[in-house]
């Protein structure tokens, strides 16, 4: 006992032992992954991705949350899984699981050489995240959605999106998710001011102009809840994130934005 008492000391710990809760979600390729994976041109491996967020419960009321938030001795950002934890990193707010091609000392992923093997374990893990890992994704919000989960109040927590310098790899799962949003039109959309759940072509956003300017609180305010009457819910979507969506989808974004002019014409007359 004398022993396990110096040894938590040395370690840091108090003794106490930590217990979180987590949604994990499973889901297959449906595009590049499973074409690489039926055709045998890919890792040979199977063209599935898991996602796993932590899940906070206060008096009944369950919402996910930051891994940054993890207790002692669980990871506090988010890592790669194959099999086992990798010790790689990514900038999002959720763990990642899957059959990647790693490095002999799995280290790190198979990254793109001349050699024609390690050319295709590098597109093999590119897939795995543009496709199968969204495809989890996509899955764990509906999850979220059918058990009561909140996903948070920031409207991205759980999007692979980030607003800053990151690998390609990380890149094709931000426009992979992007696109997939926009087209298949599911139901994963939190808005935490209206706690209601919404698929994008209902969504509309304010003009970075109107919502960055000293009226921009109270003009969202106000056509949160006029727009709600129209049935169309307004989402707070920072700029970096908007642009993000016009490099996948182009202009035809705008028509989600509510210029300055149109909020004047449309909702400020009916203040």
């Amino acid at each position: 006992m004398k022993f396990k008492e110096t040894g938590k000391q040395f370690h840091g710990q108090t003794g106490q032992s930590n217990k979180t809760n987590w949604l994990v979600s499973w889901a297959s390729g449906t595009n590049e992954c499973l074409r690489q994976s039926m055709q045998g041109i890919g890792a040979n491996m199977l063209p599935i991705a898991a996602i796993a967020v932590m899940i906070e419960d206060k008096n009944g009321q369950r919402t996910a949350i930051p891994l940054s938030d993890a207790p002692y001795g669980f990871y506090k950002t988010s890592h790669l899984f194959c099999v086992l934890p990798l010790p790689i990193e990514t900038p999002f707010n959720f763990h990642i699981s899957g059959s990647f091609a790693v490095t002999q000392d799995r280290n790190q992923l198979s990254i793109e050489t001349s050699d024609a093997k390690k050319h295709c374990e590098f597109s093999w893990n590119k897939a795995v995240m543009e496709d199968a890992v969204v495809q989890s994704l996509f899955s764990l919000l509906k999850g979220l959605k059918e058990k009561n989960i909140k996903p948070g109040i920031d409207l991205q927590l759980l999007w692979p999106v980030f607003n800053s310098y990151v690998e390609d790899i990380y890149k094709a799962t931000k426009n992979g998710f992007i696109a997939e949003l926009l087209s298949s039109n599911q139901k994963v959309i939190f808005q935490s001011d209206l706690n209601r759940w919404t698929e994008f072509s209902s969504c509309r956003m304010l003009d970075p102009q109107l919502s960055n300017s000293d009226v921009g609180n109270i003009a969202y305010k106000h056509a949160l809840q006029y727009l709600k009457n129209q049935k169309i819910i307004l989402i707070q979507m920072p700029d970096w994130l908007l642009a993000d969506f016009k490099v996948v989808c182009g202009d035809s974004i705008n028509d989600y934005v509510i210029s300055t002019e149109m909020f004047y014409e449309k909702v400020f007359s009916h203040w």
